[in-house]
């Protein structure tokens, strides 16, 4: 079994190649140690948070909320204008239902995705401050959580941080940890990868996807070729789905036993939260 398959992925993001630091910085100063590309996962949580009602008055204030810290690059942190064309057509491919989403925040998640643009929202402060990125994620993971949760409207908001404005949190009000812990880290990666080389949004799609169907029917383990031939994927596009969901600290891969049938030997079950 790969050393990928071995090792927890909670304070990380399904990587692209040569992109992702091998550990998390101690604090949100040492921005300067992200890849400019890039971002780093500082913290994913499940709790309450104090005065969270400040920043959207649909949270209710006696339920836990997921939060991802974020440490951006200064790419990530500089792009203030919107989505062009190819970008724009990646992320729609992921999250078809994001021109529905309300959003009273200025240079809100249309003005993102608009072909033309918002003049006041394109001319933003120079060298941005990493806002716009920080909640484009915050959006995608709505879209994505609610999505795989058959639908059901989800609360979200960002900020950054009073003492560190180099970090920020992304808030979601998600009655499924799991889902919500998986669906911030999968937003997380793939609006990092906005603007890459390398389109990932299939394995992106194919990943929320499976994540949705194998929540839907409660099934707490599953082996590559099964999926592979319930979905129409090749043996490939399963084994990658499988493991970004391992990325995701939502699957663990063990030892297939004799009563599975897995040319790889490995069985895929549910992480126990």
């Amino acid at each position: 079994m790969s050393d990928l398959l071995r090792r927890r992925f909670r304070d990380k993001l399904p990587p692209r190649p040569h992109s992702m630091p091998k550990e998390p910085p101690a604090t949100g100063s040492e921005q300067r140690t992200v890849p400019p590309d890039s971002l780093r996962v500082i913290d994913l949580d499940h709790a309450l948070v104090p005065d969270a009602g400040s920043l959207n008055s649909r949270f209710a204030p006696d339920r836990p909320l997921i939060r991802l810290t974020l440490a951006l690059g200064s790419e990530l942190s500089n792009r203030t204008r919107p989505l062009d064309a190819e970008e724009r057509g990646r992320l729609l491919a992921l999250c078809p239902y994001l021109p529905l989403h309300g959003c009273d925040a200025e240079g809100g998640i249309l003005d993102l995705l608009s072909p033309l643009g918002n003049a006041q929202f394109e001319s933003g402060a120079p060298g941005g401050d990493g806002m716009t990125t920080a909640h484009l994620i915050e959006h995608v993971a709505l879209d994505l959580a609610s999505t795989a949760g058959g639908g059901v409207p989800l609360a979200g908001a960002t900020c950054s941080h009073a003492d560190d404005p180099a970090l920020f949190d992304v808030l979601l009000q998600c009655e499924d940890p799991d889902l919500g812990r998986a669906m911030a880290l999968l937003a997380a990666a793939a609006v990092r990868d906005l603007g890459a080389e390398t389109d990932r949004t299939v394995t992106h799609t194919h990943s929320a996807s499976l994540f949705a169907d194998l929540v839907a029917a409660g099934r707490r383990h599953v082996v590559t070729e099964d999926v592979a031939e319930r979905r129409g994927w090749t043996l490939e596009q399963a084994r990658v789905a499988l493991e970004e969901l391992v990325r995701l600290d939502f699957l663990e891969p063990v030892r297939a036993p004799l009563t599975f049938s897995s040319r790889g030997g490995v069985l895929f079950r549910r992480c126990r939260s």
